[in-house]
């Protein structure tokens, strides 16, 4: 029960840490990113998981992910739970944190992200990758977005090289 005020006082109280997992029922902020970012210089892993009350209820978070890109340049692993992440973002990531070696978006919501080029560069520059085996419906794109079914199809399609 930590709010985005609360999240931003403690990372500057240790800027040393080199792991961080959040979860969090309300969006976090860009802003309290950013200042995880510049506090803790020497992050190496976050995790972040978005919890909701319906398990198929995934939220936006395209500035949240190029704030994490654009101030967290050393981390080797980053993890999502609960989000969409579209082609964008997974660039960003990509040209954002060089020396990432662990992307976990297993419990992610990846919408777009046909762009063979951008998937095959995933799995050249990314040595533990962990990419969803579902895709995204376009049908709800109001900021949220809601996943009808698990299937294995996109998986099979769109992520095996």
């Amino acid at each position: 029960g930590i709010s985005n005020k609360g999240l931003n006082q403690f990372v500057k109280s240790f800027s040393l840490l080199e792991k961080l997992d959040i979860a969090f029922k309300n969006n976090i902020f860009k802003d309290s990113l950013e200042v995880i970012g510049r506090c803790c210089p020497i992050l190496k892993s976050l995790n972040l998981e978005m919890l909701s009350l319906h398990f198929n209820k995934f939220y936006k978070f395209g500035d949240q992910v190029f704030a994490i890109v654009k101030t967290m340049t050393g981390l080797r692993h980053l993890g999502f739970s609960g989000i969409v992440i579209g082609n964008d973002e997974l660039v960003a990531i990509l040209d954002g944190c060089p020396l990432l070696h662990s992307l976990d978006l297993r419990h992610c919501f990846c919408h777009h992200l046909r762009c063979e080029s951008t998937l095959k560069r995933c799995h050249q520059q990314i040595q533990d990758l962990q990419l969803p085996c579902f895709g995204y419906n376009d049908e709800y794109d109001d900021g949220l977005a809601y996943v009808d079914t698990f299937e294995d199809t996109y998986a099979n399609e769109y992520w095996e090289y």
